[in-house]
């Protein structure tokens, strides 16, 4: 309903609506905080919504999104307090064994390219299941359904450290030498990955290597590719990173 007509329509439905808060105590509608256009938009100056007591609230404590063919939730956002805890969760609901289920955090430029998002999706009651991070075209996985990341994973009871250390040899000696680094806490086996940062006094290239001794500590080993003698004192910048218990 368009017209004339239509904001009649609208205003006498705006003077019964204050009627029944007046007569019922309640509180003054107070026009143009609420309109419904000709398309069934909404625009409100503000929404309250009741938190739920429970992880699983009634509807009317929901947002929801319903598939237009039967009316099933495909999406819902959820708040609630209960526990000590206040949350809110944002479901994407599928609706058959088969079907994929996704939430999806996005940001876009001022020219509506996307260039971060993050998504939550599963397949197949759990079949497949990933958490994706992307930002500016580059995507990692977080973690899949079998525990698999782009990154590095500790378990809970396993430590880590990353640091600098220094690997120095006396000129006129063979291009290999060790330097002994300590996992803080650890009182086992210890396991690292190492890069070098920098190398002055010699031009050889540098291979590192790590040997574990099993006591909370490590040897980072390092020599050069050629095994060659730098002709005066030379030394290796190293960067590491250990894990262990």
């Amino acid at each position: 309903m368009t017209g004339p007509l239509a904001a009649r329509v609208q205003a006498l439905e705006r003077r019964i609506a204050a009627l029944a808060a007046s007569q019922a105590g309640g509180e003054q509608f107070i026009p143009n905080t609420y309109t419904v256009d000709a398309n069934g938009n909404v625009s409100v100056t503000g929404i309250n919504i009741p938190a739920g007591t429970s992880t699983t609230p009634p509807s009317q404590d929901r947002i929801r999104w319903l598939r237009q063919s039967d009316g099933a939730v495909v999406a819902e956002i959820i708040g609630f307090s209960s526990g000590g805890a206040e949350v809110v969760a944002v479901r994407a609901d599928a609706l058959a064994p088969g079907d994929t289920s996704q939430s999806l955090l996005d940001v876009l430029d001022d020219q509506g390219t996307e260039q971060g998002n993050i998504v939550v999706t599963q397949t197949a009651r759990g079949a497949t299941a990933q958490v994706l991070l992307t930002a500016a075209g580059h995507t990692r996985t977080a973690v899949d359904q079998l525990g698999r990341s782009d990154f590095l994973v500790l378990s809970s009871t396993e430590l880590s450290t990353v640091g600098t250390a220094t690997i120095t040899w006396p000129g006129g000696t063979a291009f290999s030498n060790t330097t002994n680094v300590a996992l803080p806490g650890a009182g086992g086996n210890v396991f690292g990955i190492a890069t070098v940062d920098g190398i002055a006094g010699t031009t050889d290239a540098v291979v590192m290597n790590i040997h574990t001794r099993g006591d909370g500590t490590v040897d980072l080993r390092g020599k050069t590719a050629g095994g060659g003698s730098p002709a005066a004192a030379a030394s290796a910048t190293v960067d590491y990173l250990l894990w262990g218990s």
